[in-house]
């Protein structure tokens, strides 16, 4: 061996073992195997040509000698990292290695011609094989090979760790891919119904200050029309002035009103009278209006007229001015009155009605005068329609006369929710027949308030209270 290895030699003179021949194992370690080596190795040599109870020990390593009688034994210990199997001894291979495929982590070398390797590898995996004699080789490169197999081992073990750890990587890069991308969708969703929504607000708003000034504008054209309505319209003072005890009790559904008081003075004779025109609100207050202009044209252009030739005249009046016997009309718009004329000087009133009555209280007593069964306006009742029938008779001090329209009666209310009922206005005005013509328009507000209580007007309410 040169002396540029610097290396130690081991020789074995096999004589004083107990074996002949000259044949010896020549193991060399170089001086740079203290770098490799961290802990002592033991080696396990198999061989049937040496003493199987032979060992010799190093800094570095211990070799230990076996055969294939004290294998078994030697293997138990369990405290071997490399077998080198002499393998010029054929017959034995297969049976000492399957007895070395218990421990994975063994290094195991075959020395010597092998003819059947592939066999061998089927047996146990590990195994490292070397041409070179059995008493040539090399323990360097041995324990180096058993450190490069321990490495590529621990590699491999790493390599698949960080291949599980790089699938897994990969995985959530994948999943965070998806993530990110319904992100932007959502994103790029929420950004269009943004604008989506603020478009809508945009046109909401617009409608909205479009509604908002048409409403405005419908608002001061009812309020307009109102006060035109009550312009027309007699007062209360207009009525006192005649006939001191009376009130108007005068209640619209909507601003305006399909219901009106008319009042009208020739020579001694007053014209009382409580209107109902078809519909509320703006139909009902146009209605309203007709009826109005027409009453007053029918009296003036007679002589103190009676109730029943007034409501003749007016019926044609609302049927020729709406033009309801054309062909192409199929209105039936109208209205129920009932029409007093009270004669002051003479203590006499006459009375005329479409379907509405008039009540006398007389010593807490309800007399009724019912109406004609037939409206103002509309051809529906020609075939049956006679003239309106004029009802005289006298009153005495102290009589109560009531006329109304049909929206205090049909008004819902009170814990049943039932209608108000022309009894109960009889009832209020029989229990407070001694009150003054004041006091008894406040009870009738009173019971109008407290009747309807939460629930909604459902139709203008006019009612006039005349004491004798």
């Amino acid at each position: 061996m040169s002396s540029s290895e610097r290396g130690i030699t081991l020789a074995f003179e096999f004589n004083h073992i107990g074996f002949t021949g000259a044949a010896c194992v020549l193991i060399y370690i170089s001086k740079y195997m203290s770098d490799v080596l961290l802990n002592l190795l033991n080696i396990l040599v198999v061989s049937n040509k040496y003493n199987p109870n032979y060992v010799t020990k190093r800094n570095d390593y211990s070799l230990v000698f076996s055969d294939i009688h004290t294998i078994d034994r030697k293997l138990s210990e369990n405290v071997y990292e490399i077998v080198i199997i002499d393998g010029t001894e054929q017959h034995d291979l297969p049976s000492i290695l399957q007895k070395l495929t218990g421990n994975p982590n063994l290094n195991i070398f075959i020395c010597g011609e092998v003819s059947d390797k592939e066999q061998l590898n089927k047996i146990n995996k590990g195994v490292f094989f070397w041409d070179d004699k059995f008493e040539n080789i090399s323990l360097e490169k041995a324990i180096r090979l058993s450190k490069l197999k321990a490495s590529k081992v621990r590699y491999e073990k790493e390599n698949e760790t960080l291949r599980e750890k790089l699938e897994m990587q990969k995985i959530m890069l994948d999943e965070l891919e998806q993530t990110n991308n319904n992100l932007i969708s959502a994103t790029w969703r929420e950004r269009d119904m943004k604008k989506q929504l603020k478009d809508a607000m945009d046109e909401i708003e617009k409608s909205k200050s479009i509604i908002e000034l048409q409403n405005k504008r419908i608002s001061e054209s009812i309020n307009y029309a109102r006060k035109i309505q009550l312009a027309i319209n007699p007062t209360e003072d207009d009525l006192k002035a005649r006939l001191p005890e009376s009130f108007i009790l005068y209640k619209p559904k909507d601003t305006i009103s399909g219901d009106f008081p008319w009042f009208s003075a020739r020579g001694e004779a007053v014209y009382i009278a409580a209107v109902d025109c078809t519909g509320h609100g703006v139909p009902g207050a146009m209605m309203s209006m007709i009826g109005n202009l027409l009453l007053n044209d029918i009296v003036h252009r007679s002589e103190n007229p009676d109730p029943g030739s007034i409501l003749d005249n007016l019926h044609q009046s609302v049927v020729q001015t709406l033009k309801q016997r054309t062909s192409s009309s199929n209105s039936t718009d109208g209205m129920d009155i009932a029409l007093l004329q009270v004669m002051t000087e003479e203590s006499k009133i006459c009375f005329a009605s479409a379907h509405r009555p008039l009540f006398i209280i007389r010593n807490k007593e309800l007399i009724e005068f019912k109406g004609d069964k037939f409206p103002i306006g509309g051809t529906q009742y020609d075939k049956k329609r006679v003239p309106f029938t004029t009802t005289s008779f006298s009153y005495e001090k102290g009589d109560l006369a009531l006329i109304f329209s049909d929206g205090l009666p049909d008004q819902i209310g009170g814990p049943d929710r039932r209608k108000f009922m022309t009894s109960r206005i009889a009832d209020i005005a029989i229990k407070h027949a001694e009150s003054t013509i004041g006091e008894l328009e406040l009870a009738y507000e009173k019971a109008i308030e407290e009747w309807m209580s939460h629930e909604k007007q459902v139709d203008d309410i006019l009612l006039i209270g005349i004491k004798f």
